[in-house]
């Protein structure tokens, strides 16, 4: 059938549980969302929507205002590697023979840039870490330290994590839909996070839910909805992974973003029952 698989655990344990069995044979994709209404997009493409005009099946190279899209796209790039060249930093020409512009996207895609790249982890446990830290961000560190609001672990209110099954020859289309598996030396980022990246190059479909609609191919798709009251025993169990901003950073960003989270990190692990 041309769905999502949707699994709505009602505790952590239960996620863990459906998680550790695949759908398919080859490789799994993990995401994850603080806001379930955030579509599987990338930055480039959220930068799209207003182009549709609310017309899901309008064409942007007939809609978009500035005319050539693609264009306007690449000079996002060029602009970075202009920038990153003046503070030192050059990935080279890469192998003999080969174009490492992918290598270019997935390391600006980690420092912010503005790309046609959608992140994804190897790990769900990555992807989980993603969503529940965020939320922890966005609600928990508006207050003082040795409080936690209480509506962080709002009983309504759930995380989501994506799993893409992206089986080559079933979904990949050269120039249309991708996986993106570059290894720049000094992508360490991604390397910590087990990264990987889709690209999605289609002048309707915008976000990859639709495209994969289009190509009665949703059952590729499945989705993870986690209570936000499951918060404690995930990063309980996060943490004794190992997983942290640290280690998944690994630069002065991810120290800052641990200083940051790590005491409400600590006090919502104390919720757990003992």
């Amino acid at each position: 059938m041309n769905e999502v698989a949707v699994y709505k655990c009602s505790s952590w344990d239960e996620f863990i549980a459906r998680v550790r069995t695949g759908r398919f044979i080859g490789p799994r994709l993990f995401r994850g969302h603080r806001d379930p209404t955030w579509k599987l997009s990338s930055r480039w493409e959220r930068l799209l929507e207003p182009h549709k005009e609310g017309n899901p099946n309008s064409n942007i190279k007939e809609t978009f205002a500035a005319g050539n899209h693609e264009q306007f796209r690449e000079e996002f790039l060029e602009r970075f590697k202009r920038h990153a060249w003046e503070v030192g930093f050059d990935l080279g020409p890469g192998a003999p023979g080969t174009d490492n512009r992918n290598e270019w996207w997935a390391v600006a895609r980690h420092h912010g840039l503005i790309t046609p790249l959608l992140d994804w982890s190897y790990s769900p446990y990555v992807a989980a870490y993603f969503a529940f830290t965020d939320v922890i961000n966005e609600y928990g560190s508006r207050t003082a330290p040795g409080f936690i609001r209480q509506d962080v672990l709002d009983p309504e209110k759930f995380v989501q994590i994506w799993e893409l099954s992206f089986i080559e020859k079933d979904l990949a289309v050269s120039g249309e839909f991708e996986l993106i598996t570059p290894r720049p030396t000094r992508a360490l980022r991604q390397i910590m996070q087990r990264g990987c990246f889709t690209r999605l190059t289609h002048d309707v479909h915008i976000d990859i839910e639709s495209y994969l609609r289009a190509k009665s191919k949703l059952n590729y798709l499945s989705r993870y909805d986690i209570p936000l009251q499951a918060l404690p025993a995930a990063v309980t169990d996060m943490r004794l992974m190992g997983l942290s901003h640290v280690m998944l950073f690994q630069d002065l960003d991810g120290a800052a973003k641990e200083a940051n989270a790590a005491p409400y990190i600590d006090m919502l692990a104390a919720q757990v029952p003992k």
